[in-house]
């Protein structure tokens, strides 16, 4: 592997040498794809031939990650710095560049690296304290910092990502503003000037794998109906029995109503016992669970689990059981299909079925809030979903209830996640 030496200096004046963890970028990309039939050396491939790799791009909602971040907590200046749920990784958002949209996502550029716009702090605490007077005023004017972490005060990003050195040249991607510009993979680096070093995790390609369904739909891709890219669809996204659940008599199914809330259970632990990649407190995971069914969307500063391309969500009995399947803890794995008023349905998974609340109503629809679902949140943040985000204006008329489940493993018998016991609250 050739010797490509990249050096930065921090705001501190710290030389920041990031010769090897390019090398560890580039090590990791040729397991991934390098194949030593093509009759090239590794070196060889990196230089000509990796560059046109099309699925190693990043594209929005790609995940990233900061070498400088830590879960633990931070005590500054004798103020704590605790953060609940930490996060270690952050999306990658890209909005601005529709007209680059191969793969049915936006692909990010060089370019796409302003904070909070294109990555939101990570919601964690950095290992490197304040470096100056600037640093630790902007720390100490916002309490927030003490909850969502030291990385929101002290992350100052670099004008522009880095990729590797090759004598191919890099794809290039239409930006609605700029014009062409050059993408970035799995390879590419982000500076901060705080002192740390951004990565991919994925590239954010994954993320919505089905783009047709059994029944002949279609996944919407189009932003002003899905800014986010969730798994919304042109019809009923399944074949197999079901039941109808009409939501027509229910007000709290009307979009100018309080339709779709938060559920912390995740993070709470008590009758749910989740399972998630992202929900670093789990230990012990099973061996049937399958990581390729997770992921997560963002909405409102705040990330939702995905599970099997699907949006995971908690609904009452009234709907999980409408088919006469028994209300226990094998709800989970569901399928549901959300109707939209405009024909528009929303591919929902079971994350938890959930019984007669104190304050919700007695036909087992509605929660005590109001809501009819509720989504899983991955973060403490005190933050619902953006109504607009998942029903584009539409009020919600009807689910169709499967009783085909998926979330499961026929080598093992197993379910891929688990609850701790019956969920009947």
């Amino acid at each position: 592997m050739k010797e490509n030496h990249r050096y930065y200096t921090s705001d501190a004046g710290y030389r920041i040498d990031m010769t090897n963890k390019q090398k560890e970028l580039e090590k990791q990309a040729i397991e991934r794809c390098y194949d030593e039939q093509g009759g090239k050396s590794e070196e060889a491939y990196m230089d000509l031939l990796y560059p046109d790799e099309h699925y190693e791009y990043l594209v929005n909602g790609a995940m990233l990650k900061c070498d400088k971040t830590i879960p633990d907590i931070k005590v500054l200046r004798g103020k704590v710095y605790n953060v609940k749920s930490p996060m270690e990784e952050t999306r990658l958002n890209v909005t601005e560049n529709t007209k680059a949209t191969d793969c049915q996502r936006p692909h990010a550029t060089i370019f796409d690296c302003e904070i909070k716009k294109n990555i939101p702090p990570f919601h964690c605490n950095c290992s490197i304290p304040p470096y100056n007077d600037e640093e630790w005023e902007k720390l100490e004017s916002d309490s927030q910092y003490m909850e969502k972490g030291t990385c929101g005060a002290l992350m100052k990003l670099n004008w522009k990502w880095d990729n590797l050195p090759a004598k191919t040249s890099y794809m290039s991607f239409s930006d609605n503003k700029f014009g062409e510009r050059t993408g970035i993979m799995m390879t590419s680096m982000l500076f901060c000037k705080h002192g740390g070093i951004i990565t991919p995790v994925t590239s954010g390609q994954d993320i919505m794998t089905v783009r047709f369904t059994t029944t002949g739909a279609t996944l919407i891709m189009d932003d002003k109906i899905n800014p986010q890219g969730i798994p919304l669809y042109s019809g009923k996204t399944m074949d197999g029995k079901c039941t109808y659940f009409s939501l027509e008599n229910y007000d709290a199914a009307k979009y100018a109503n309080v339709a779709i809330s938060r559920d912390k259970a995740r993070m709470e632990g008590g009758w749910y016992k989740y399972i998630h990649p992202m929900a670093k407190q789990v230990e012990n995971l099973p061996e049937s669970f399958n990581e390729n069914y997770h992921g997560s969307f963002s909405s409102n500063g705040n990330e939702f689990s995905l599970a099997d391309n699907r949006i995971e969500i908690a609904c009452r009995w009234g709907i999980s059981t409408c088919d006469g399947e028994a209300y226990n803890y094998t709800l989970a794995g569901k399928y549901l299909d959300i109707v939209l008023s405009d024909g528009t349905v929303l591919a929902c998974i079971m994350g938890a079925s959930k019984g007669n609340e104190p304050g919700s109503d007695a036909q087992g629809v509605v929660h005590a809030d109001d809501s009819i679902i509720e989504v899983l949140a991955l973060t403490e943040l005190d933050l619902n979903v953006d109504k607009y985000d998942m029903l584009h204006g539409c009020d919600m008329v009807g689910v169709y209830v499967y009783s085909e489940k998926r979330l499961y493993d026929g080598n093992t018998g197993e379910y891929t996640y688990y609850f701790s016991e019956s969920i009947d609250d």
